[in-house]
Formats: C-alpha cells, sequence, structure tokens
C-alpha cells in the first residue's frame, strides 16, 4: 500500500482463533426414562461443531458398566446390564 506521495505503508496485526467445542444433544433415552431388561432401548443424539458441522455420525456411545455400546447418531442397544 502506498500513499498519496507514493511511500509505502505496512501494517501487522495478530489474530487468534479459538476452537468453541462441539454442541452435543441427547434425544433418546431421555433423562429419568426407564429401561426393563431383555427389551433394550434406543439412543440417539446429535453433536454440532461451528467449525467441521454435523458430527454426529463420529458419535462414539459407551457405559461405565457394559463398556462400548455403539456409535452414530442412533443405535438400539438389546443387552444392557441392571443399573
Amino acid at each position: 500500500m502506498t500513499d498519496s506521495d507514493g511511500a509505502p505503508a505496512s501494517a501487522t496485526i495478530t489474530l487468534t482463533i479459538t476452537p468453541t467445542p462441539p454442541v452435543v444433544t441427547i434425544d433418546a433415552p431421555v433423562p429419568g426414562a426407564l429401561v426393563f431388561a431383555n427389551l433394550g432401548a434406543a439412543f440417539g443424539a446429535s453433536a454440532i461443531d461451528a467449525t467441521d458441522g454435523d458430527l454426529s455420525d463420529r458419535l462414539v456411545w459407551t457405559s461405565d458398566i457394559d463398556g462400548p455400546l455403539g456409535s452414530g447418531a442412533s443405535f438400539f442397544a438389546n443387552t444392557l446390564s441392571m443399573g
């Protein structure tokens, strides 16, 4: 860039972009839902990230009792332990 006399000019700025975490919404089961033995349960959720968009298909579901349960936006688990 130059001014009207032809003298050059420059400017420097520092820009820091801070990533934000995805927003995860669990749709099923709803809080407080009862799941009966041997009937299983449907699980569903969505995950949205400002940078990467829809991440729902990348969700991984785990249980403190049973370990890995499933993956993706929705699945059905019929082998859940009580607790």
